[in-house]
C-alpha cells in the first residue's frame, strides 16, 4: 500500500508539474503574442506618424512656395503699377510741355489775330454790371488800362483792341500796351484790380488738370484693386 501511495503521489506530482509546465507554456505563448501585437502596433503607429509628418512637411512646403509666389506676384504687380504710373505722369508732363512749346513756336500773325478776336469777343460778352464795374474802377484809379501780350501787336490789332474798349467801357480810356515774352500766346488787360484775359494757357492748364485727374483716378483704381486682392487672399 505504501508503495502504491508513493507511486500515486509521484504520478499526481508529475501531473501537477506537467499541468504547471503547460500553464507556463501557455502564458509564455500569450506573452509572445502580446509582444508581437505590441510590436506590430508600434510599427503601425510609427508608420502613421511618419506619414503624418511627411504630409505636414509637404503641406508646409506647398504653403511656403505659394506664399513666395503670391509675394513675388504682388511685388511684380506693384512694380508694374508704379512703372505705369510714372510712365503716365511723365507722358502727361511731356505732352503738356510739348503743347506749350508748339504753341510758342506757332505764334505768328495769324494766331495773334485769332487771339485778339477771341479777346475782343470775351470783352463784348461781359454783362452790363461787369462792364460798369470795370469802367468805374479804371476811371477812379486815374491810371488807365494796361494791355499785355506775348507778342508785339500790329497797329491794326492795337486799333481793334482799343476800339473795343472805347466802345465797351469809356471813349476817353487811356490804354497802354506792353510785351511780356514769358507769357504764353495770349492777351490780358489789367487796371486797378480789374482783369480781362484770353490765353492759350487756359487750355493747357485744363489739359494738365484733366491729365492729373486721370492719373489720380488710375492710382485710386490700382489701390482699390490691390486692396481687393489682399482681401480675397486673406483666410
Amino acid at each position: 500500500d505504501e508503495r502504491e501511495n508513493n507511486l500515486r503521489n509521484r504520478l499526481e506530482e508529475a501531473e501537477e508539474k506537467e499541468s504547471e509546465a503547460r500553464r507556463e507554456a501557455e502564458d509564455l505563448r500569450k506573452r509572445r503574442h502580446e509582444l508581437e501585437e505590441d510590436r506590430n502596433r508600434l510599427i503601425s503607429e510609427a508608420k502613421e506618424e511618419a506619414e503624418k509628418q511627411k504630409k505636414d512637411l509637404q503641406r508646409k512646403a506647398r504653403q511656403e512656395v505659394e506664399a513666395q509666389r503670391v509675394g513675388w506676384e504682388t511685388s511684380l504687380e506693384r512694380e508694374r503699377a508704379s512703372f505705369l504710373r510714372d510712365l503716365q505722369q511723365m507722358t502727361a508732363r511731356e505732352v503738356y510741355a510739348t503743347a506749350r512749346r508748339m504753341i510758342r513756336d506757332l505764334a505768328g500773325e495769324d494766331l495773334e489775330g485769332i487771339i485778339v478776336e477771341n479777346f475782343v469777343s470775351r470783352l463784348q460778352t461781359l454783362d452790363e454790371a461787369e462792364t460798369r464795374e470795370m469802367a468805374r474802377a479804371i476811371k477812379d484809379s486815374g491810371k488807365g488800362l494796361t494791355i499785355r501780350s506775348h507778342f508785339d501787336l500790329t497797329p491794326e490789332l492795337k486799333h481793334r483792341v482799343t476800339a473795343a474798349f472805347h466802345k465797351g467801357l469809356d471813349q476817353d480810356l487811356d490804354i497802354r500796351y506792353e510785351i511780356e515774352p514769358e507769357m504764353l500766346p495770349g492777351i490780358e488787360a489789367t487796371g486797378y484790380g480789374q482783369k480781362l484775359a484770353w490765353s492759350t494757357a487756359r487750355y493747357l492748364d485744363e489739359l494738365e488738370d484733366r491729365a492729373g485727374s486721370f492719373l489720380s483716378r488710375l492710382e485710386t483704381e490700382e489701390s482699390d484693386k490691390e486692396a481687393g486682392s489682399k482681401g480675397e487672399k486673406s483666410p
